[in-house]
């Protein structure tokens, strides 16, 4: 299943682990694998020596963590990647006493450690300029869905009902909550994805993303779309650190569900629904089963200028749109003011003025605006007396 797992103990155990979780079984695939680049042996070889007393259960445990802790990665890490090792050990019938581990092992306090946020609208716009058709079909389904990057490694063409909007179903092995869901994504979204699919879009069960430079294509990786990712935040110049001790960046590709959840509830989304779609437990249980499709789709409608980035925003474009005409009728009445107050004043000063009138006219020593206006005005003279019988 992993490429460095060569005997078959830590391979059967991974795979008993991935019947309930593939994401628990990769993090502690992670684990043994730093484990055994830590004491430089294969993991199976190094039960083997916990078990003829070469080695003690405690003190391997312990050194796991300092060396974790050395490489400076977060607790909440090394509490995963420590708990990872301790079901390992156990499944390999290596007595751990729960008294003792209390007592000999020492683990760091857990603290949130990661600093990070929603990215702005403008700034996701940025990150998708810098990405091929590839990674913009990543970056919009992500930020226009909620959807896991995991659940979007995992998608498969058959699950895609394009419409307006286009419809993603989320099996229930594929996520988390392992509970099915229907999420949508943009219409900008869907236009990027079919033009990536192309003649694929036919191929029902292939996975969405692949590795297409394999000789027999696979399926990417969760890993493979998190890099994708981060390589466009750092071309857009946003791969910064908003605290130097964050073992994590500002932005990165959770950072785009947080983008979701947060536009949706502005633009008024029950966040009931909102937790749904993102697949969170509590929201799947309330308002989102009492809502058809329909109502379902009016509410994502309420959000979708927001999930728009580069094709043009309907909502936002309607606005600047009504704007531009109440700009140009203003202007419109501006210059039928002008015209008859400048028409009036004219007349006034050809009446008692003419020589000063002619003057004027013959040393343009008025502005180029009263100049077409005159103008104008000595057309619509010369017509009326034109008309005359």
């Amino acid at each position: 299943m992993f490429l460095w797992v060569r005997l078959m103990g830590v391979a059967e155990y991974i795979a008993r682990k991935a019947i309930r979780s593939m994401r628990t079984a990769e993090i502690y695939g992670f684990a043994l694998k730093a484990w055994g680049r830590s004491l430089g042996a294969d993991p199976d070889v190094l039960v083997e020596r916990i078990k003829k007393g070469e080695l003690n259960p405690y003190d391997v445990l312990n050194n796991f963590i300092a060396y974790l802790t050395a490489r400076k990665l977060s607790p909440n890490t090394i509490w995963s990647y420590y708990i990872g090792l301790k079901d390992f050990l156990v499944s390999e019938d290596v007595p751990l006493d729960p008294l003792k581990l209390k007592s000999k092992v020492t683990l760091p306090s857990s603290y949130d450690v990661s600093t990070d946020r929603a990215p702005t609208q403008e700034e996701v716009k940025r990150i998708m300029l810098h990405s091929t058709l590839r990674g913009k079909v990543i970056i919009s389904m992500l930020t226009s869905s909620g959807m896991r990057i995991g659940e979007l490694a995992n998608l498969r063409i058959e699950d895609i009902e394009f419409g307006s909007p286009t419809k993603i179903r989320i099996k229930a092995k594929t996520s988390k909550s392992r509970r099915s869901r229907t999420v949508f994504i943009s219409n900008e979204a869907a236009e990027y994805l079919e033009e990536f699919l192309g003649n694929r879009i036919e191929r029902k069960d292939e996975n969405v993303f692949i590795n297409v430079r394999e000789e027999k294509p696979q399926p990417v990786t969760t890993d493979a779309l998190y890099d994708a990712v981060m390589d466009k935040i750092f071309k857009a110049g946003l791969k910064t650190k908003m605290d130097s001790e964050s073992p994590r960046y500002a932005l990165h590709p959770h950072c785009l569900r947080k983008y979701f959840f947060t536009n949706c509830l502005s633009s008024g989304i029950d966040r009931g629904i909102v937790e749904a779609w993102m697949g969170h437990k509590f929201g799947l249980d309330g308002a989102y089963l009492r809502l058809g499709e329909e109502e379902l789709v009016k509410e994502y409608f309420k959000a979708m200028d927001r999930f728009t980035f580069l094709t043009g925003n309907s909502g936002q474009l309607k606005s600047r749109i009504e704007q531009l005409e109440q700009e140009l009728a203003d202007l419109r009445k501006q210059a039928e003011w002008q015209a008859e107050n400048a028409h009036f004043f004219f007349e006034v000063l050809q009446e008692f003025a003419p020589e000063a009138c002619s003057k004027l006219v013959e040393t343009k020593g008025m502005s180029p605006e009263f100049m077409k206006i005159l103008e104008r005005i000595r057309r619509k003279e010369a017509e009326d007396q034109s008309q005359k019988p």
